[in-house]
């Protein structure tokens, strides 16, 4: 079918709030990025690359760990250049383009394929970076998802790889080098955060079941030979690069340190852990979604302008039962494994793929609720141009906030390593006492305990190669 023009118009002061909304988002995410610092574990990579080489350092954790293939092999490669200024606001700028890029790039063949819809340039970057005004806000740890260099390789960018893989899918173009990009994106998915492999896979699974058996469900979302072949090799992508971790030595090793693995208390702990989702992230991470909500509501009506004829089938009280089902279902089968082998409830950031999963389901309920409605269109262009209003403004107050907290945080950072440097050169032997950090805000702290012997005073003191051990003041 013949792509025609869009008939979704925004007028002039809708595309520069857009585009104001874009900047003043950009412009937060680029000052926490100049104020980032390494963190953490970062420190243990820096000072194992100091004597080892990528595929050394690959082959180490591989074997005695548990390497997430692809994201571990790009994190030590930005970690052997440590050293040069600024990196870490040039990764972060990287992160969020490749991220806004896949959104950009799905939603564009998205609405060509779905909607029969040509849009703007100017349009899809703006909803991109919306997108990602919206995940950004919604993750449960802002800090170790998009800024702790060791998590986000593996938490964001495999998020942001499986968006690009499944704009390949949904895309017309079944050429050599778009198959080779798509298995690259899904291998680097299954080879970085387990669950979100798991998620995935069973997804894939799901649709290949669904084609196989001819369901009218496949015929909707319109699954043909060439979108079941690029599932097929997303399918076996994706399945290699979790099988790779899976089957590592270093999984073995790091699961002895784990109770024995008991199949009742896991699907508890994955029943707990879904409960905290709820009860302890939902209330709050709500008024984000609430606040986001508009602009895909405008979006959803605009689009449903564009293509009168078509309706949305099934009740929305049903639509939304059946939703919150599949919700449910990839939450608990992505969760389940990990709660299994650990046998305690996942920390924050591996959670990620639930927030992603979560926002999928905000997104698509508010263009539902846009597409179902029919008001003036007047007057859902005044209240368009009201939400953007406010979130501008929401946004030009966590700027200033995140400003003066995190520059304030950097500066001691910085303080803290020149002051340790000063006693390594003066051949300080004993323990050193630091104060402690102030508030990092959005970002991930580098603080260290009061316990000279304490994982991460280690890594710190390692990663500076200092003689001496080191803690926090009292």
């Amino acid at each position: 079918m013949a792509v025609q023009t869009s008939n979704i118009k925004f007028s002039i002061k809708e595309k520069a709030l857009l585009v104001t909304t874009s900047g003043m988002f950009i412009l937060l995410f680029m000052i926490l990025c100049f104020y980032n610092r390494f963190s953490a574990d970062d420190y243990y990579s820096i000072a194992i690359l100091r004597t080892h080489n990528i595929f050394q350092y690959a082959e180490m954790i591989y074997r005695e760990w548990n390497i997430r293939l692809l994201p571990q092999l790009f994190a030590s490669v930005i970690i052997k250049f440590s050293t040069i200024p600024h990196l870490l606001f040039a990764y972060g700028l990287v992160s969020l383009s490749f991220l806004v890029f896949s959104i950009r790039l799905f939603l564009k063949n998205l609405f060509a394929t779905y909607f029969n819809i040509q849009q703007e340039n100017i349009i899809l970057f703006s909803y991109a970076v919306f997108i990602s005004i919206f995940f950004f806000f919604i993750t449960f740890r802002i800090d170790e998802t998009w800024f702790w260099l060791s998590s986000s390789v593996t938490y964001l960018w495999g998020n942001s790889m499986l968006i690009a893989g499944s704009a390949l899918i949904i895309g017309n173009s079944a050429n050599f080098k778009s198959f080779l990009c798509l298995i690259f994106c899904f291998l680097y998915t299954g080879s970085s955060s387990e669950p979100l492999a798991v998620a995935t896979i069973s997804v894939l699974i799901l649709l290949i079941i669904f084609f196989l058996l001819k369901l009218k469900f496949i015929e909707q979302i319109r699954i043909n030979k060439s979108v079941y072949y690029k599932i097929s090799c997303a399918l076996f992508a994706c399945l290699a690069g979790f099988l790779f971790n899976y089957l590592s030595p270093g999984r073995s090793l790091r699961a002895a340190l784990f109770q024995q693995p008991d199949l009742i208390n896991g699907i508890w702990i994955t029943l707990k852990t879904i409960a905290k989702i709820v009860l302890d992230f939902f209330p709050y991470k709500i008024l984000y979604a609430l606040l986001l909500s508009f602009p895909f509501i405008y979006l959803g009506f605009s689009s449903r302008l564009n293509n009168e004829n078509k309706t949305a089938k099934g009740t929305i009280a049903n639509s939304i039962l059946v939703s919150l089902l599949v919700l449910f279902s990839i939450s608990f089968i992505s969760l389940f494994p990990m709660a299994y082998i650990m046998q305690d409830v996942a920390l924050n950031r591996t959670l990620t793929h639930v927030s992603f999963i979560i926002l999928i389901f905000f997104i698509y309920w508010f263009f539902r609720i846009g597409y179902e409605m029919k008001l003036n269109t007047k007057l859902f262009r005044k209240l368009f141009s009201l939400s953007l209003d406010l979130i501008i403004i929401l946004l030009i107050v966590i700027v200033f906030h995140q400003y003066k907290t995190v520059s304030a945080y950097a500066d001691e950072v910085d303080k803290r390593i020149n002051y340790l440097d000063e006693l390594k050169i003066k051949g300080q032997t004993q323990c050193a006492e630091v104060t402690p950090l102030p508030s990092s805000g959005f970002l991930h702290s580098a603080e260290i305990s009061g316990d000279s012997v304490f994982e991460q005073n280690q890594h710190f003191r390692n990663g500076l190669s200092l003689d001496f051990l080191i803690k926090v003041k009292k």
